[in-house]
């Protein structure tokens, strides 16, 4: 199938990403249900590598959920300590030692990245559950940058929201404001992730979300920002 050409958002740092594997102080195989999509879920069921082929027919299950769709049509079993009966004893993936990185399901190519479409748009991100990813995002003293390019995704997207002219609009707005009040160093990051905590809770409570109303809800807290005195008046809260 050919893929068409997308309009992409996408931070700077998202190509410095890299897994650690054992390395990392975590692990991304356990804690949680790893879903398996459809199409690696056949191919497993199918493998014949006889290194791995019973284990992996052992402990990969279907998706019996309300809710199953083609990327989370399977799932891995978990051991009595929630990890993923893939995982080595040295932390590693067996899948991807005995089959390669190509043979691993969706969820594990692609975490801790995640890839939406808005309006059309591809933006890609890093998954802050992820140490390694942490480190590269929070640990960029010239701050947060995006990259607007065009090219081919061979990941589809696994969000895809479509907004009327106005919510994009105030999608835009808002995203704009907040990106620019996380970049503003005139404040602690604390004091700067309360002004976005109070914006938001006010957001929420709107009765009615037009741009004027998100416009004025704005501009109030770009004049609260702008108190050289802010930090002082919070720390004595």
């Amino acid at each position: 199938m050919t893929r068409k050409s997308s309009h992409r958002l996408i931070p700077t740092y998202f190509v410095k990403f890299k897994c650690i594997g054992g390395k990392c102080e975590d692990t991304c195989c356990a804690g949680w249900q790893i879903d398996i999509d459809k199409k690696t879920f056949k191919k497993y069921k199918n493998e014949t590598n006889p290194n791995i082929k019973d284990t992996l027919h052992q402990n990969i299950k279907r998706n019996r959920s309300n809710t199953v769709n083609d990327f989370n049509y399977g799932q891995f079993k978990l051991d009595e300590n929630n990890c993923c009966t893939m995982l080595t004893n040295d932390g590693l993936c067996s899948i991807q030692k005995d089959l390669g990185e190509q043979s691993l399901c969706r969820t594990c190519t692609i975490y801790p990245r995640e890839i939406s479409e808005v309006n059309g748009i591809i933006e890609k991100s890093l998954l802050l559950s992820c140490p390694e990813a942490a480190r590269i995002v929070l640990n960029r003293p010239e701050g947060i940058d995006f990259i607007e390019d065009e090219g081919t995704e061979l990941i589809s997207p696994t969000l895809i929201y479509h907004q009327t002219e106005e919510e994009n609009t105030i999608f835009w707005k808002i995203r704009i404001f907040m990106i620019d009040t996380l970049q503003n160093r005139q404040h602690s990051l604390e004091t700067r992730l309360l002004i976005l905590s109070m914006f938001l809770q006010k957001y929420i409570n709107l009765e009615k979300k037009t741009y004027t109303q998100v416009d004025d809800l704005i501009k109030h807290y770009i004049n609260f920002l702008n108190n050289s005195n802010l930090g002082e008046a919070f720390a004595n809260m």
